[in-house]
């Protein structure tokens, strides 16, 4: 049973980062053709895996993506960061993943309401975590000039504000993925 259950985790886990990549490459292009800045099309569809990932495959798998995402994303240039905001990024999504987490895992077994209230409690929870972490770290950055002077306005935005955003669109587009996706796939035995 545990090799099933490793199996089920290594694959969910492989397609929600697949998924998450595809939206990192060509979220852009969607996003140019509706009329909006890059991060509004791959920042919600990116953490929308995240979450989707953390809900059906549990906490490791969430996490891991959100260590990946950001370290693909800066190879192939689809993350415009300084080198030291990478692994940043990579603890925001962590952080994102594993609060959203602390209160999915109370949901498991209940009714429809109470664990759609704990999930949203999650997403708010993690947004609001992540946008901090972003911001604060990234204002620590600017402060000891580990990052140019002159990105520093532009990533203070995008690392605050825009990340609270991102994430909560994400989470929202996640509460409604999830109500099919559970009922074909339901959870792995996986914490």
């Amino acid at each position: 049973m545990a090799t099933r259950t490793s199996v089920q985790f290594l694959t969910r886990t492989a397609v929600m980062l697949a998924l998450a990549l595809v939206f990192q490459f060509f979220g852009g292009n969607i996003a140019a053709a509706i009329g909006l800045p890059p991060q509004f099309v791959v920042g919600p569809l990116v953490n929308l895996c995240l979450l989707v990932a953390t809900a059906i495959a549990g906490v490791w798998s969430g996490g891991l993506i959100g260590i990946l995402t950001p370290v693909t994303a800066a190879l192939t240039a689809h993350l415009p960061v300084p080198a030291p905001l990478v692994p940043v990024v990579a603890i925001g999504n962590v952080v994102l993943v594993v609060a959203f987490w602390l209160f999915d895992r109370r949901s498991v077994g209940r009714s429809a309401g109470p664990k759609l209230q704990l999930r949203v409690a999650g997403i708010l929870a993690g947004a609001l975590l992540k946008c901090g972490f972003l911001w604060g770290v990234t204002a620590l950055f600017a402060q000891l000039a580990w990052i140019p002077a002159k990105a520093a306005p532009a990533l203070l935005v995008a690392f605050g504000w825009l990340q609270a955003v991102t994430a909560l669109i994400g989470g929202a587009i996640a509460l409604v993925v999830l109500v099919p996706v559970e009922a074909a796939v339901p959870k792995t035995g996986k914490a």
